[in-house]
């Protein structure tokens, strides 16, 4: 009986046990456990979940410039029944997202849920904590469903990358983003973040020259000479984030290619216009590529082109812009600035610009097109009219003579004497001046005192690349002229006899250059039989055209040259200028056009009681145009300033090397050569009009003393 009665109470204990095992006993104290812990489960849940956690996590994939672009996650989240025991192995739970995924999960002898979830975030913004949302829901015999609100932080590892929202609350430097709905499957947890955008730190941009690239080198139709560099380009960027403590950590690059954008401009004591196209030396674009460096990028053989030579002799004002080639969603298009010091391109230190470098890059590409043909740019600039050649009456001693100028003219643009020079000459009177009866009359009764003419080839089409013809001299020059600038342009001798050669513009205009006197004869064209000289004095020939320096981003050309033998010496040579010009001469072949220019001289004549107005032009081209092969010189001058590194100057200043040009013509380069180094003469200057400095031959008429497009004498 004994035996008996203790087999029951035996059965009755375990059984008793087992039924306190069971997910159905004390139902109360499992809600009431969940509502102290705080947590959001549905009615009747009798199981809880552990704050998560994660175990591990590891680079899943990176970006084209070696950077984590995804990263596997490894969590952990213990569950327990209602009363806290731990849940029995092989249970399975249902672990959902918002977005409608799931997944099966086993618990293991530890009663805790593992699972993985790859996640693709912004390694380049600043850490942030994401909201994940999870659910995890009981499968029999448990029942209910448990949230599991997480700040998730794809930056960290271990247990710095989540944080439970229902047991801890985030911190004010903490910042929570909710992107919405993150799959269970790997989402982008950035994707719905505004505009995330690269801070990118590139500390200085390297420019190592490897030589002149000549086949590269070109002339255009106008001919504007532009040169080419070859260079090694390297730039070591460094991205730089905040951590959720805002210190700033660096990211090195490890991989991939950029998009650089580059432009160079003169610069300008106006730092609100410094980046204009007005100011814009080149630009230029390129692919930097990784060298196998931590963090370096680097173009070989770059080919750097520019035509405004004189602006690189003075310090000039740089744009660095880099795009993303790989398409990164995180990198965008960043902007730097710096400045370059003068001559070839070198390094140069950097810092964050609003300006972007692309946008110069199309505008250098049209601004090196030539716009004209050079006789086109000739009439467009100077007003100059077509040449009537219809028969005209001229005077004679007794009575007039219908005339014909066609087979005199057509001589002269062969190269021949004409037949009747004195008829053609009468003519050329009566052409120029047709509305203008007050000079018709001086004009024919002294032809060579009131027009000039000139026979001057202009270039119709270039037809090869230049060609290195000689060895690059150069010249020094000790300048003893004193000269001082005028705001304004005076009706002066340079101005007027500049538009008496026929290659210049209206007065207040641009000034012809040097060259454009040289072919210039009294009588006849240049190099034809019978054709007198202009004068060989220095002091005369320089009143008779202008030549034109740069101070900063004012263009001037003379306006008078003067004797300065009413001065004290001590005056004329008190400052003494350093100057060092050096040529380079060029062969290549051209088709070029004949053309006679007609231009009045202006005067003042005591027996007419008014100036004669200048500008008065008339021209005439051969049919056709001549292939040709002609060499042309380009002469760089710079001046040499103060003391290297001197307190009290600043040679590098575009605003102080004042003597900074070019020079196309060796007969040019000569004239003014001998000009610089009279002691006995004063240049007086004007400043050019704005209005002409923005004309499309601006460029032309400011960097080269010669037309555009007009070749230099044989």
């Amino acid at each position: 009986m004994i035996s008996s009665k203790f087999k029951a109470l035996s059965l009755l204990v375990t059984i008793t046990a087992l039924a306190a095992c069971s997910p159905d006993s004390k139902k109360g104290r499992g809600v009431n456990l969940g509502n102290e812990m705080n947590f959001e489960r549905t009615e009747n849940t009798n199981f809880w979940v552990d704050a998560p956690s994660v175990t591990s996590s590891s680079i899943a994939s990176y970006n084209n410039y070696g950077m984590p672009k995804s990263k596997l996650f490894n969590f952990k989240a213990c569950v327990k029944d209602a009363n806290g025991a731990s849940i029995m192995e092989r249970t399975k739970f249902r672990l959902t997202d918002e977005a409608g995924g799931s997944t099966l999960l086993t618990v293991p002898m530890d009663g805790c849920l593992y699972w993985s979830e790859t996640h693709e975030y912004s390694i380049l913004s600043d850490e942030t904590f994401y909201r994940l949302r999870r659910t995890v829901v009981a499968e029999a015999p448990y029942r209910g469903s448990v949230k599991i609100d997480i700040a998730f932080n794809p930056w960290a590892d271990g247990g710095g990358a989540i944080k439970d929202l229902r047991f801890v609350k985030l911190g004010p430097n903490e910042p929570l983003v909710d992107v919405g709905p993150i799959s269970l499957n790997g989402g982008r947890v950035f994707a719905q973040q505004a505009n995330p955008q690269l801070n990118l730190n590139v500390d200085s941009l390297s420019f190592e020259f490897k030589g002149l690239d000549y086949d590269n080198y070109s002339i255009n139709s106008l001919l504007g000479l532009t040169v080419a560099h070859r260079y090694l380009i390297r730039i070591k960027p460094v991205a730089l984030r905040k951590t959720m403590n805002k210190v700033v950590q660096p990211e090195a690059f490890i991989g991939g290619k950029m998009k650089a954008y580059f432009a160079l401009f003169k610069e300008n004591k106006d730092l609100t216009v410094q980046y204009s196209q007005d100011s814009l030396v080149f630009a230029t674009e390129f692919e930097l590529a990784d060298d196998q460096r931590v963090g370096s990028f680097f173009t070989d053989n770059l080919i750097v082109k520019f035509d405004k030579i004189a602006d690189m002799t003075s310090r000039t004002a740089a744009l660095l812009t880099l795009v993303p080639v790989d398409g990164d969603a995180t990198l965008g298009e960043l902007s730097f600035s710096g400045v370059m010091k003068p001559g070839r391109l070198g390094s140069l230190s950097l810092v964050p610009s609003k300006v972007s470098a692309r946008d110069f890059v199309d505008q250098d590409r049209v601004q090196r097109e030539t716009p004209f043909k050079a006789i086109e740019a000739y009439a467009k600039h100077t007003q100059a009219k077509t040449l009537d050649l219809n028969a005209v009456q001229i005077p004679k001693w007794i009575g007039s003579k219908n005339y014909d100028p066609k087979a005199d003219v057509q001589a002269l643009l062969s190269g021949k004497q004409p037949a009747n020079k004195s008829d053609l000459m009468s003519a050329l009177c009566a052409k120029l001046y047709a509305n203008d009866p007050t000079w018709l009359r001086p004009c024919q009764n002294k032809p060579d005192f009131h027009m000039t003419l000139e026979l001057r080839d202009f270039v119709d089409e270039v037809l090869s690349a230049p060609r290195i013809a000689g060895l690059t001299t150069t010249h020094r020059l000790s300048m003893n002229v004193s000269y001082s600038v005028t705001e304004s342009q005076g009706q002066s001798s340079g101005m007027s006899s500049s538009l008496r050669s026929g290659l210049g513009v209206d007065a207040g205009g641009i000034l012809t250059g040097l060259g454009g006197l040289i072919g210039a004869v009294v009588g006849g064209p240049a190099g034809a039989a019978g054709g007198v000289a202009i004068g060989s004095s220095i002091a005369k020939i320089l009143n008779e055209v202008g030549f034109k320096f740069s101070i900063g981003n004012d263009y001037f050309a003379t306006t008078e040259v003067r004797s300065s033998a009413n001065n004290s010496a001590s005056a004329t040579v008190s400052s003494g200028v350093d100057i060092t010009a050096e040529g380079n001469t060029f062969q290549f072949d051209v088709a070029a056009k004949k053309c006679l220019i007609v231009t009045s001289k202006n005067h003042e004549v005591p027996v007419i009681s008014r100036e004669e107005k200048p500008g008065r032009a008339v021209y005439i081209c051969a049919n056709n145009a001549v292939k040709q092969t002609r060499t042309e010189t380009y002469y760089l001058l710079g001046q040499n300033l103060g003391n290297n590194g001197s307190p009290f100057s600043d040679s590098d200043a575009a605003n102080s090397t004042n003597w900074r040009m070019m020079i196309r013509g060796k007969q040019n380069a000569l004239l003014l050569f001998d000009f610089l180094q009279k002691a006995d003469l004063d240049i007086v200057v004007g400043k050019v009009p704005s209005t002409d400095a923005q004309s499309p031959l601006a460029k032309e008429f400011n960097t080269i003393q010669d037309f555009p497009g007009v070749l230099s004498a044989k």
